[in-house]
């Protein structure tokens, strides 16, 4: 997979200004789609006049071969972020435009799937759990956090959940669906992804509301535009004290998305992205080439091992990486109702959202929650972390024992 190519297009006919292309190479993309990026909200008129004059022209000039363009929607907290098709002599006349950031191809993206082989044994059922509220790599058995996240909402922006599971308490419901759809995890990637957050036995805030919003389609995939158009309603939406997990990627950095996340964490929700997972002959390792891992208003998180604390093989990393969770044989709900282990960074995302969320409902500030996360974090535990990555494990204390009153002296 190639990089994004950065492409300036300057059509001197029009003016001298031009806007950058964000193309996509090796990708299926949806036919004459783009993002549209205005410099700003309040130059929407002039946009949208000089873009009926510019078909006009160009109609005019082809005898109406050219020219042609449907806007397809708005994202509604950024208006200044138009989907649209437009042919290729439109989109020359378009980047040439003053009023224009950016634009950005809208492409299709599908799912890097992680499947473990068990040949060096399984873990307990529980370790993921034990792992991250000890200091040792040294198992303990004890599961338990300072709270619950009782009153938090954890945005599962994924492909949907199965909300009747039996884990979930009646605490999980679909908000949203990217496709005008029922929600329904067809997909089976988000029901797991929000067990690992806040599910009864395997969740880390058992008792955190899961809020599912579908960007991702039965394969697993999504476009572009579908992936920040599902960031944005949350953002427009969100009722904090909330977080967001983002357990999926664009094949390379997009500046959409970027955006969508910074206005998502300027709402007063957690954003936690995952650094994405390594696949096949894939060698882009650098975690800063997808997006939303890219942002820095996410936490960004990579995975480590079962058998000890090490980068997971298929795990990306970086200097857009800000932490390391376990992200292997990590047991969690399924969406045929049922329980099943996954891997993948996919799976370390939910296990630091639901620590977010417990700080949310413990009375953490939503703006100081990712200090607290990273300052909370183990320093040099993690082996192989791959470089520019930073050495900081997911951690948070177990439960302070119970206090037991002392019983009254006798007189």
């Amino acid at each position: 997979m190639k990089v994004a190519l950065v492409l300036l297009l300057a059509v001197g006919a029009v003016c001298a200004h031009a806007a950058t292309l964000i193309d996509e190479d090796g990708v299926f993309d949806f036919k004459d789609q783009y993002i549209v990026k205005v410099r700003s909200s309040i130059l929407m008129s002039n946009f949208y006049q000089r873009l009926k004059e510019i078909s006009e022209e160009l109609k005019t000039q082809s005898g109406g071969l050219y020219g042609k363009y449907v806007i397809v929607s708005n994202l509604l907290a950024t208006p200044s972020m138009i989907i649209m098709k437009m042919d290729k002599q439109m989109l020359k006349m378009v980047l040439a435009c003053p009023f224009v950031a950016y634009v950005e191809q809208d492409v299709y993206n599908d799912f890097d799937h992680i499947e473990m082989s068990a040949e060096r044994g399984m873990p307990s059922t529980t370790w993921a759990l034990d792992r991250i509220n000890q200091v040792t790599a040294e198992l303990d058995k004890d599961l338990s956090f300072p709270g619950d996240g009782a009153g938090v909402n954890i945005y599962v922006i994924d492909s949907g959940i199965n909300p009747d599971h039996v884990d979930f308490e009646g605490r999980a419901v679909k908000v949203h669906d990217i496709f005008n759809q029922t929600g329904s995890d067809c997909c089976k990637h988000g029901t797991a992804v929000a067990g690992a957050a806040a599910s009864k036995t395997w969740g880390v805030a058992k008792k955190a509301n899961i809020l599912s919003v579908r960007t991702l389609d039965c394969r697993c995939g999504a476009g572009t535009s579908h992936m920040a158009a599902a960031i944005d309603w949350v953002a427009e939406h969100a009722v904090p004290p909330c977080v967001a997990t983002m357990s999926f990627s664009r094949k390379t950095s997009s500046p959409t998305i970027c955006e969508a996340v910074q206005r998502l964490a300027e709402a007063g929700c957690v954003p936690v992205a995952a650094a994405t997972n390594l696949k096949g002959s894939q060698t882009d390792v650098d975690a800063c080439t997808r997006s939303p891992a890219k942002s820095p208003y996410a936490i960004t998180a990579a995975s480590t091992s079962w058998v000890e604390d090490k980068k997971s093989a298929f795990s990306r990393s970086g200097d857009c990486v800000d932490i390391f969770a376990p992200g292997e044989f990590v047991r969690t709900t399924a969406a045929n109702g049922d329980y099943e282990w996954r891997s993948g960074t996919s799976m370390s995302v939910p296990l630091v959202a639901g620590i977010a969320a417990i700080h949310l409902g413990n009375g953490v500030p939503a703006d100081q929650v990712r200090h607290r996360i990273l300052s909370d974090a183990l320093a040099c535990m993690v082996a192989d972390v791959g470089p520019g990555s930073p050495n900081r494990f997911l951690h948070i204390d177990p439960a302070p024992p119970a206090t037991v009153d002392p019983e009254p002296a006798s007189v």
